[in-house]
């Protein structure tokens, strides 16, 4: 199983925890990279099962939405906007803001987002740097260097402990779905099969809503 950076580090442990509960036999093994590497692993055969937040268009492969999550300007406990519950697209700028990486689904959904309402992107944001891990971004905010877009699911406990901060953008709505992607003429082996039926069997999870609650 192959998960791109918020659903394998924040969602999928626990999810495949219950999963081996229910089947003790198998031993799962999940492999954790952005949404591009995820889909490339899959094309040439080395996962059978992943789970992504960006659908890349590719006729060979199938999408299925899984999971719902929102995504929030996460910021710094002692920066200027920490207080404040929404931020004007227009004042993104005014902060350096701390990137993933191009393959990344939560950059490409956030840059999607903007793009929407006829936006440019390039001109909204001033880049400070470019990490390639949800973990990396949130050591930066952290360490005061700027702002950034993240899952509520990544940043629940740094909220939970007042070090991160989290707002929205006025009138952006940053919910997305995360897909469950195979490959269409690749049957899956019988684990795999089993670990979808439970998913199909399981309680639909719209992440940003069960953060909201905790």
């Amino acid at each position: 199983v192959g998960g791109s950076n918020v659903p394998g580090e924040y969602i999928l442990p626990g999810v495949l925890g219950n999963f081996v509960v229910r089947f003790p036999d198998v031993q799962p093994v999940l492999r954790i990279s952005d949404s591009a590497a995820i889909v490339g692993a899959l094309l040439e055969g080395s996962l059978e099962l992943g789970f992504t937040g960006f659908r890349i268009p590719d006729g060979r492969l199938s999408y299925r939405k899984t999971w719902h999550d929102e995504m929030v300007v996460a910021v710094p406990a002692n920066h200027p906007w920490a207080r404040l519950k929404y931020v004007p697209l227009q004042e993104l700028d005014k902060y350096p803001f701390i990137s993933r990486e191009s393959g990344s689904g939560t950059l490409r959904s956030f840059l999607q987002f903007l793009t929407k309402g006829g936006n440019d992107p390039k001109g909204l944001l001033r880049i400070g740097m470019e990490l390639g891990s949800t973990a990396a971004v949130k050591e930066a905010l952290i360490g005061g260097f700027g702002f950034s877009v993240l899952s509520r699911a990544a940043i629940r406990r740094e909220v939970q402990y007042g070090v991160i901060r989290e707002l929205r953008i006025k009138d952006v709505d940053l919910v997305r779905p995360f897909y469950q992607v195979t490959y269409k003429s690749r049957p899956l082996a019988p684990a795999a099969r089993a670990f979808v039926q439970f998913l199909r069997q399981a309680p639909r999870l719209n992440l940003w809503q069960s953060v909201a609650n905790s």
